[in-house]
């Protein structure tokens, strides 16, 4: 009662219902802002149930409601044993309770999204009473779980996938793949360098390294389903009736929109590829030397993504019409291929050095 918004209502020594002029009972406002909650003691079980019902997660978050109750438990000299999700809740609320517990722990908030759930999960103590699946209790998953994605799917099923006739996902959906491999890993290897003894002198720099990987991991991820739309719009286009000249004109206008969209995708993977090669570069140069290797496969997934990307695109530029975008495309994109294959031809030859002695 002293948690929930409403509060509870007073009463004299005797018991009786404190009233104000009106007749209306006296209340001691509660703690929590959009809160209804209720408890009761289970003498089966031997142990209080808090029920709650938060209607606001952004003004009173899971853990603000968790922890309050932790507080007034503290205060009897109970504890709380844990937690369970009644129905379902959006991705958010989760993600906000994790990276309070993060903050809490002194704990670095530059982590994937599944692993920010996974702490509030633990600290919220979710899988005490039952299993707490993602995929069912957050509405977010849960709605993807019904539509997947390429990039939702395992390693195994994703490669059958590129495997069977079907045209797409192919090379361009791979080059991202490559690219977010990539990134990935300059993750891995600033995360093993971070806080280090040997290696303090470079937390500033592998912190950056961190973020930006994290950064790129995640757009690349969305660049993989990105690359098949974008062909399966092209193929839509194609296919697009030609009988009339009205439809002549609307399927032609449709095809540039797509094959510009197309050339987009890829370009975008290559773009990102310079940034990639960077990280690479600072991950073997000042990285922890037991990851090398790591690292050096970093820079070989990078120049994979900016090759396949490469390709992609000046193979879409064969559609477009527009010789204006034809030509700065191109420029740019062997600009950027050629920036990223000589940095990655000196990190291979750096990392060569240190292995062999």
């Amino acid at each position: 009662m002293n948690i929930r918004e409403s509060g509870r209502v007073l009463r004299d020594k005797e018991g009786n219902i404190l009233r104000d002029k009106e007749g209306k009972a006296k209340r001691l406002p509660g703690k929590l802002e959009y809160c209804q909650a209720g408890g009761w003691y289970i003498e089966q079980y031997g142990c209080a149930q808090v029920t709650m019902n938060l209607h606001n997660y952004e003004v009173t978050g899971l853990h603000t409601a968790y922890d309050a109750i932790c507080e007034q438990a503290d205060n009897f000299g109970l504890w709380v044993t844990g937690s369970e999700l009644v129905g379902v809740a959006p991705k958010q609320a989760l993600i906000d309770a994790g990276i309070h517990y993060l903050k809490k722990e002194g704990k670095n908030l530059d982590v994937p999204e599944d692993a920010i759930i996974k702490t509030a999960i633990k600290f919220l103590g979710l899988e005490d009473i039952t299993p707490f699946k993602p995929d069912e209790k957050i509405i977010e998953y849960a709605i993807q779980k019904r539509k997947r994605k390429l990039v939702d799917i395992m390693v195994e099923g994703f490669i059958n996938e590129l495997a069977s006739e079907s045209p797409a996902p192919g090379g361009g959906s791979v080059s991202a793949l490559s690219g977010a491999l990539s990134a990935g890993l300059a993750s891995m290897v600033a995360s093993l360098t971070l806080g280090k003894k040997n290696y303090k002198q470079y937390d500033e720099v592998m912190t950056k390294i961190l973020i930006q990987s994290q950064h790129l991991k995640n757009v690349y991820m969305e660049l993989i389903d990105k690359d098949t739309e974008a062909f399966n719009a092209y193929m839509a286009a194609i296919k697009m009736p030609k009988k009339t000249d009205t439809e002549k004109r609307k399927r032609k206008k449709a095809i540039q929109h797509a094959a510009e969209y197309a050339t987009e995708i890829p370009f975008n993977v290559l773009n990102l590829t310079a940034s990639l090669i960077e990280l690479a570069e600072g991950c073997v140069e000042l990285g922890n030397v037991n990851a090398l290797s790591d690292a050096a496969v970093c820079a070989i997934q990078a120049e994979a993504a900016a090759e396949g990307a490469w390709m992609n695109v000046m193979i879409n530029l064969a559609a477009i019409e527009n010789e204006d975008i034809v030509q700065n495309v191109k420029v740019k994109s062997d600009e950027i291929l050629e920036e990223v294959k000589q940095k990655k031809e000196k990190i291979i030859r750096l990392v060569r050095e240190r292995l062999e002695g």
